[in-house]
């Protein structure tokens, strides 16, 4: 896969997932709530997508490019997109606990390159912890399903504390499928619209971190700045 390639890639994946907020805010408004909640998780995972081919154009992760090609990797890596698009809010957060924390000017603040530069540090070496190690992988996926259970209580929704919290991946499916689980019918009318809402949120505020790196990605002056510092 071509760099340039994979920059384009990277920025028609955040398209997409803000094309997927905005329905999901359209099916919420009209009281679907089940695929507003399915759209809320797709988005984060085309989310994780985008990141994880801005990482594979920066060719900063070994083997990452080759992966990417493989033939099975977008219809069954649903679970790393998820976690690498779950981390967006996360990463944000300490590149931004990290410039208060330091002395900087406000020329350098306002430093898109920078803050992408930071951004993306963080951001590559969890990707080269869930690609490469499997115990990194489950500690990650242990912090997403907290993150789920959070999302619970925000929404104020009972959840029986014995058991797992819904990953991103079943309130996914829950949300467009009729099953059975331990002997009961599960259907999409039993998500609720405050799970809907918190999906949308998150989202929302997963897209607003991207802001500043989709900006840098989409010039090709700051892009080579960016890869020069990677």
């Amino acid at each position: 896969m071509k760099e340039y390639t994979l920059r384009m890639a990277a920025l028609a994946a955040i398209d997409e997932a803000e094309n997927y907020l905005e329905e999901a805010r359209l099916l919420c408004d009209h009281g679907r709530h089940a695929r507003a909640a399915s759209l809320g998780v797709l988005g984060r995972e085309e989310l994780g997508k985008g990141v994880l081919f801005v990482i594979a154009a920066l060719d900063a992760v070994p083997g990452l490019r080759h992966q990417l090609q493989g033939k099975s990797w977008a219809k069954t890596q649903h679970a790393l997109k998820q976690l690498v698009g779950g981390l967006v809010g996360h990463a944000e957060s300490i590149v931004d606990e990290y410039t208060d924390a330091v002395s900087y000017d406000a020329r350098r603040a306002a430093d898109a390159v920078w803050w992408a530069e930071q951004f993306m540090k963080v951001s590559i070496d969890w990707a080269q912890g869930l690609l490469s190690d499997k115990k990194a992988a489950k500690r990650y996926h242990q912090e997403f399903l907290e993150r789920a259970r959070e999302s619970y209580e925000r929404a104020n929704l009972p959840q029986d504390i014995s058991s797992p919290p819904e990953t991103p991946d079943e309130l996914k499916e829950r949300g467009l499928y009729v099953d059975i689980k331990d002997d009961v019918l599960v259907t999409p009318g039993s998500v609720t619209g405050s799970q809907a809402q918190a999906e949308i949120d998150d989202l929302n505020c997963d897209l607003l971190a991207m802001t500043r790196l989709r900006g840098v990605v989409a010039d090709d002056k700051l892009w080579k700045e960016l890869r020069g510092r990677c």
